[in-house]
């Protein structure tokens, strides 16, 4: 990829990781903030939800909706839960936004440099 180690020096991410990152952050607003608008699509795995008997009831992930066609999994009720659920469950528990986007960043560039 031309241009990655400038990248690199300057601490950006490429735009698949950059959406990535974007979707992710905007999943930990809904899961710590609960925003009434976003909340309808995107249903959590909780202790007091009625999946509380499974194991992701404590490892705060998000329900993926199944879809047929690869455009349905471009909605965001899809492709949000299924970028929220393959982040680090360390990272996702993280309360503090900073926190979080300072976590999420790094474990994109080191997923990038294991490439």
């Amino acid at each position: 990829m031309p241009g990655k180690p400038a990248l690199q020096h300057l601490h950006w991410l490429p735009v698949k990781a950059r959406i990535e990152f974007k979707i992710a952050t905007l999943m930990h607003t809904i899961h710590h903030r609960g925003l009434a608008y976003l909340s309808n699509t995107v249903q959590f795995n909780t202790a007091e939800s009625a999946r509380r008997q499974l194991h992701s009831s404590t490892s705060n992930t998000a329900f993926v909706v199944r879809t047929r066609t690869q455009f349905g999994k471009r909605a965001f009720s899809v492709c949000g839960p299924s970028i929220w659920n393959q982040i680090l469950p360390h990272i996702r528990k993280l309360h503090s936004a900073p926190a979080f986007r300072n976590a999420l960043k790094t474990h994109l560039l080191l997923q990038l440099s294991t490439l």
